[in-house]
């Protein structure tokens, strides 16, 4: 059993450490949200897909970025529940 924390992004998104990814297939990963030892709310969900940055380098841990997206969607009006606050892309030329 492997454990790494990630960040809700969207209802079916989680980002992670691509270290935490490499290796594992989509089955095996199980995604745990919304946990609290005082109110017991839980939120688990399977992995259908993980993305593992491709230019991952592990020898100097470089682009240690991943992707996990969980099905179904995370239920996002519960209230143990919410994503990370990302800015908006913006177009540089």
């Amino acid at each position: 059993t492997y454990m790494c924390g990630g960040s809700i992004i969207s209802d079916s998104w989680v980002l992670t450490a691509a270290h935490c990814t490499v290796g594992i297939e989509s089955s095996q990963v199980v995604v745990f949200a919304a946990t609290s030892q005082k109110f017991g709310w839980k939120q688990v969900r399977l992995a259908s897909r993980v993305i593992t940055h491709p230019a991952y380098d592990a020898s100097v841990i470089s682009n240690d970025i991943a992707l996990i997206k969980v099905s179904p969607p995370f239920n996002m009006s519960d209230e143990g529940i919410a994503k990370v606050c990302l800015p908006n892309p913006t177009r540089s030329d």
